[in-house]
């Protein structure tokens, strides 16, 4: 199936990019594995040189698709350098990472830069934590000044605020 083979592709895509040796007929025998778990391991013959094939393909299809770009931006970093910038507090900085960690089941960096999610994380967590961020310069906002405007940080603050209540209501 194409699905299975996409699945394959992505999970050798991502042992690639975190450097771990896995041997292309391992993710064969585990995509043949799936598709049909009473049967033994492939042997070397046409049927795995076919799955192997397309297993191939579909890792390439993946790569073009992502534009050969398999290190993703996190914001992790953009949130620390600016709640430094900001003067944080160290219960502001703990707030906001924390908020940013359980926001990761919420497609946030599908739709918005990472520096945009970190500046939102540490605006909720502000307003959370009754904090003062100070204002920004030359009659802008801070976020305005970490080029993040007000409709951004209050789209990406809605699903963040759902984030929150629903790690309260569990």
């Amino acid at each position: 199936e194409a699905w299975q083979a996409a699945c394959a592709a992505c999970v050798l895509v991502s042992v690639k990019s975190c450097e771990l040796q896995r041997k292309v007929r391992d993710l064969v025998n585990v995509l043949h594995g799936t598709a049909a778990p009473s049967l033994p391991p492939l042997e070397v013959n046409a049927a795995f040189w076919r799955l192997r094939d397309r297993l191939i393909d579909s890792e390439h299809r993946l790569l073009k698709h992502l534009g050969f770009s398999i290190k993703p931006e996190l914001p992790f970093a953009h949130l620390l350098n600016y709640a430094g910038a900001l003067s944080a507090s160290p219960q502001l900085a703990a707030a906001a990472h924390a908020l940013l960690v359980e926001s990761f089941d919420e497609p946030l960096l599908l739709d918005h830069s990472p520096s945009s999610v970190a500046v939102a994380c540490i605006s909720v967590s502000a307003a959370m934590l009754d904090a003062e961020l100070p204002g920004g310069s030359g009659g802008k906002e801070w976020h305005d000044v970490l080029g993040v405007s007000a409709q951004t940080m209050e789209d990406i603050g809605h699903v963040l605020i759902d984030v929150v209540e629903g790690a309260r209501g569990k």
